[in-house]
């Protein structure tokens, strides 16, 4: 299951907590991009997709500091200096890249065009992010999780398909042979 990163993003108020100046700082993102996106959280759906994992990395970090941390002397920036590591799967990225690959559209009898009609984004940009999927971490986060979306339905259909073609080999009456 993918974890939506864009709703972690928004449900996460630590403006009060932690200055923007520090949050700038570890995610590289301008603190007037970070005032905005407070002033208007909807600002967070049109954002690159490096720029809300960024945050999302944060996040956890926040989230794991109020859970070891908060009770002790020791404070958030510390923390950050002390660089506590926590794990950056990066689903969501690697699942739209693997969507795009063309070995994996191969075997998952799908086409370019057929995820384009799926998920609203234009058969060229599909095309040009195959070419080179670096450019993926620069779309809209939204993009990127429509994409991986996909791939996770896709997955979904294929497992369901390979099951129900697996039941009906193990089926006693399949083709009319019978186990004795």
């Amino acid at each position: 299951m993918l974890v939506n990163e864009l709703r972690e993003v928004k449900t996460f108020k630590v403006e009060r907590t932690v200055p923007l100046k520090v949050i700038s700082q570890y995610t590289k993102i301008p603190i007037v991009t970070l005032r905005k996106w407070i002033e208007d959280n909807e600002r967070l759906d049109k954002a690159r997709y490096t720029s809300i994992h960024k945050m999302y990395l944060f996040k956890l970090q926040y989230d794991y500091y109020l859970n070891h941390f908060l009770d002790s002397s020791i404070s958030f920036e510390a923390v950050l200096k002390k660089g506590v590591i926590i794990a950056d799967s990066d689903n969501v990225l690697r699942s739209a890249k693997l969507l795009l690959d063309e070995k994996y559209l191969s075997k998952s009898n799908f086409s370019l065009k057929k995820i384009s009609e799926e998920t609203g984004i234009d058969y060229s940009l599909l095309k040009r992010y195959q070419k080179d999927p670096i450019k993926l971490e620069t779309i809209a986060w939204t993009r990127v999780y429509r994409l991986a979306k996909a791939k996770e339905a896709i997955d979904m259909v294929d497992a369901f398909s390979d099951a129900i073609f697996k039941r009906m080999l193990d089926n006693d009456n399949y083709c009319g042979r019978h186990r004795t």
